[in-house]
């Protein structure tokens, strides 16, 4: 029989339930009055659709190509979990920063000052005095009437000189510079007719006679070089110019008696 109360089956002759402790409620009704055991449950007919026999449908068995495309595809989801799970182990969680490498503070070397090229100097900036000096510059005229100009010169250096030249300029009364008709150069003059020991004046004057030139010209006289006894030679460009304007004057000079 069954329990009326939890529904378990156990024997008839019992007096209550050995599950629940129920009475057994058929055992003092009259057998007329006792309800018929129920019987085991039918299982229901698997539901059929119209046009079916009431069966239920076989399965319909897989094709070994089905059956090779769903294995590689369980296996390629098996391979991207497991390849997300190894990414995510090796990336540091949120809430931990992730560990800063170590770093080592050198300090630079001073850098070295760049090199500055100092620009060569002109001449002019490292020329230095001249080792000579005009120390006289006179426009006269001679018994003819020909311009005579007579220089003097002051040996600074400590060699002894052997000769001078000089560029003579010479400009006319309209102020246009007179040149040579030939080649176009400056005047210039080589004055070797005696030589001046170191660090001396010239005993005697040096004469140039201009032919050619009339009364009333402007002359001005510029060191141009000077060669020493002992060969060596300097150039007005290891100097400052030196240039002096004569002075006009009107003594007679006799060239024959000098």
């Amino acid at each position: 029989m069954f329990c009326v109360k939890c529904g378990k089956e156990f024997p008839d002759t019992y007096d209550f339930c050995p599950f629940c402790g129920a009475p057994n409620s058929t055992k003092d009704q009259p057998e007329k009055e006792k309800k018929p055991k129920p019987g085991p449950m039918k299982e229901k007919p698997f539901p059929t659709n119209p046009g079916n026999t009431g069966k239920p449908p076989k399965r319909r068995k897989r094709t070994p190509k089905e059956l090779g495309v769903m294995a590689g595809g369980i296996l390629m989801i098996i391979v991207i979990a497991a390849s997300s799970s190894l990414l995510g182990s090796n990336e540091p969680e949120p809430s931990q920063p992730a560990p800063q490498s170590a770093v080592t503070t050198t300090k630079e070397a001073p850098k070295a000052a760049p090199k500055v090229t100092e620009k060569p100097q002109s001449r002019s900036s490292q020329a230095t005095a001249a080792p000579l000096a005009i120390t006289k510059f006179t426009v006269d005229k001679d018994k003819d009437g020909i311009p005579v100009i007579t220089v003097n010169v002051k040996n600074d250096s400590d060699k002894t000189l052997d000769q001078v030249r000089f560029l003579l300029t010479i400009t006319d009364e309209s102020g246009r510079q007179i040149r040579h008709e030939g080649d176009g150069e400056p005047y210039a003059k080589l004055m070797s007719q005696y030589q001046v020991a170191p660090r001396s004046q010239a005993e005697n004057d040096f004469y140039w006679r201009l032919p050619g030139f009339p009364g009333g010209y402007t002359y001005k006289a510029s060191l141009y070089d000077i060669q020493y006894t002992d060969g060596t030679t300097w150039i007005s460009d290891e100097s400052h110019p030196i240039a002096i304007q004569a002075v006009q004057s009107n003594e007679v000079i006799d060239l024959d008696e000098m």
